[in-house]
């Protein structure tokens, strides 16, 4: 059997995952499944939770982390150098610390007893200037502004994109795509280095090709380069 990843039918955390496995020419079924359909599929899970990818011996692999880190290694682009993973992995992980806030913001936004005046406090307090949101997406700007060659094709790494390059993207992309409903569209505005390379990301051809291809709305509106999105607003 080929490998099955199993998640909701939206970006989130396997997305990058897809994109390894799609850039690297791995055969997988992405077996994305509904909010209606989860509780069902809940207790088949190992931790109760997802992504989740299945093996090709029927084992199961929990946890993003775990998961990325693997289709990075079976794609051949897990750097070897273990300086240099661990200096490019500082950034994946702390992307966990950075929206760790937005956490009971979506629950509120979740709870159908919150009030809109509940949701629209939590985000206001959420993207005050001096709170650790902000603050975090600052100190990240820095770091990639620090490591990034910003030349055409170049990446964390090198030329080759990783796991981190993309579980970069991908969360800056659901960041600017209006999943979060409390965020601004133009959220990396104030962050030219992730706005940057978020864009250099999506513009690298198997990146581009993906995202051609993925009609829905949450895609189209933050995974897609700038002057692609530019180019299909409405006039």
């Amino acid at each position: 059997m080929p490998l099955t990843l199993h998640y909701a039918n939206l970006p989130g955390r396997a997305e990058t995952a897809r994109l390894l496995l799609t850039l690297g020419g791995v055969e997988f079924v992405d077996k994305r499944f509904s909010y209606a359909e989860w509780p069902a599929i809940k207790p088949t899970m190992p931790f109760q939770m997802v992504p989740v990818l299945q093996l090709e011996d029927g084992r199961m692999l929990a946890e993003m982390a775990a998961i990325d880190r693997y289709c990075a290694a079976i794609t051949g682009v897990l750097p070897t150098d273990p300086l240099l993973l661990a200096d490019i992995e500082q950034a994946y992980f702390f992307l966990e610390d950075i929206f760790q806030p937005t956490q009971p913001v979506m629950a509120l936004e979740r709870n159908p007893a919150s009030t809109a005046e509940e949701k629209a406090q939590a985000w206001q307090q959420l993207l005050q200037p001096d709170g650790p949101f902000k603050q975090r997406l600052a100190l990240l700007d820095k770091w990639i502004a620090k490591r990034w060659d910003a030349s055409p094709g170049h990446f964390l790494a090198g030329q080759q994109l990783t796991h981190v390059d993309l579980g970069l993207f991908t969360t800056l992309s659901t960041a600017r795509s209006g999943f979060m409903p409390g965020l601004p569209r133009d959220i990396l505005a104030a962050y030219p280095a992730l706005a940057g390379f978020r864009n250099a990301v999506a513009a690298a051809p198997g990146v581009a090709a993906y995202y051609a291809k993925e009609a829905d709305e949450v895609r189209q509106a933050g995974f897609r380069t700038d002057n692609a999105a530019a180019a299909e607003a409405p006039a």
